[in-house]
């Protein structure tokens, strides 16, 4: 057993705070709690409809990657960390990640109806998406490096690449819709998600980087360049960002921008040496996360601002 879970009074009684580095990152993801009702999907409909039909189906297939990538499979994760972590700042963050992932999943979901307005619409992307060869693909990763026998530093390791390296590919193409001033909803929930998972993935590294028995250096690059490699072929097969105008060299080579910052952040050397090619995109900070802490005009819709109609939530 790692030494930092051995139970003591500490422990139970979770002050004073044993391990701060990590409480703080509890503290920041609480500070930055928000929920779907926050995003108001009204302003993107006149773009959604001038949206040509290639980049429609982009945006839509999109979408349904982050529902039905790992949403599921991360849950699973969080309720065996839960079991097998006893630490206050782990049990305190992992509960609160979970309630995160169920408003990001919301938040997504009521974009999509949004959108498409119909069942039988969505329905058919998904259909899509699940066809696609590199989408299995993507699941037998995840649930080989997350398999309950796994070693805790391996599932830790995965659960940061989760968060850092998949999901790179759709990130910075909603960016690049926010640079071109296009679905101010959807990129502002972007915004939000981003910041989310930039905590949940430097979280799961720290824990990492306190285990007396960390995973070894082969198998973090195995597993990161493993998952740049799944993340990549989507650039090309199954969502082409030149459907929105992107290039997709910048954003494979975003990719491995991203993966060599968790490398870096696991304690390994850098790998690709790739330089972030959107200079006007900070990836951890997204230009200032105090930003999104502030007020922004029209950020607080009622509850039914995502209606369209006659669609109701």
């Amino acid at each position: 057993m790692e030494p930092i879970f051995k139970e003591n009074a500490a422990q139970n009684q979770g002050f004073p705070v044993q391990h701060p580095n990590l409480w703080s990152l509890y503290k920041e993801a609480e500070a930055a709690f928000w929920t779907a009702d926050e995003v108001d999907a009204g302003p993107d409909l006149a773009d959604w409809d001038n949206f040509h039909a290639e980049g429609r189906g982009f945006l839509a297939c999109a979408m349904v990657w982050i529902l039905e990538g790992d949403q599921g499979m991360k849950h699973q994760l969080l309720n065996q960390f839960l079991q097998e972590v006893d630490l206050p700042e782990t049990r305190s963050f992992f509960a609160f990640q979970k309630v995160k992932e169920n408003i990001h999943f919301e938040t997504w979901c009521r974009l999509l109806e949004a959108y498409l307005e119909s069942r039988e619409k969505i329905e058919k992307v998904v259909e899509k998406v699940s066809e696609e060869s590199v989408f299995e693909r993507r699941i037998q990763w995840v649930e080989d490096y997350t398999a309950p026998e796994n070693s805790l530093a391996e599932r830790l390791v995965a659960l940061a690449t989760l968060e850092g390296i998949f999901g790179s590919l759709v990130r910075s193409s909603f960016y690049w819709l926010q640079r071109e001033e296009l679905f101010p909803g959807l990129t502002y929930a972007n915004d939000l998600v981003s910041r989310d998972r930039r905590i949940h993935r430097d979280f799961a590294g720290r824990l990492h980087g306190l285990l007396v028995h960390p995973l070894s250096a082969a198998r973090i690059l195995e597993i990161i360049t493993s998952a740049v490699a799944l993340e990549k072929e989507l650039v090309v097969d199954a969502l082409p960002v030149s459907g929105i105008g992107l290039d997709p060299l910048m954003v494979t080579t975003f990719i491995e921008f991203e993966a060599d910052r968790l490398l870096v952040a696991l304690g390994q050397p850098r790998v690709y040496g790739s330089v972030n090619p959107f200079p006007w995109m900070e990836p951890d900070s997204f230009q200032s996360d105090s930003n999104l802490l502030e007020p922004r005009p029209g950020e607080m819709p009622p509850a039914n601002a995502l209606k369209r109609k006659g669609n109701n939530y």
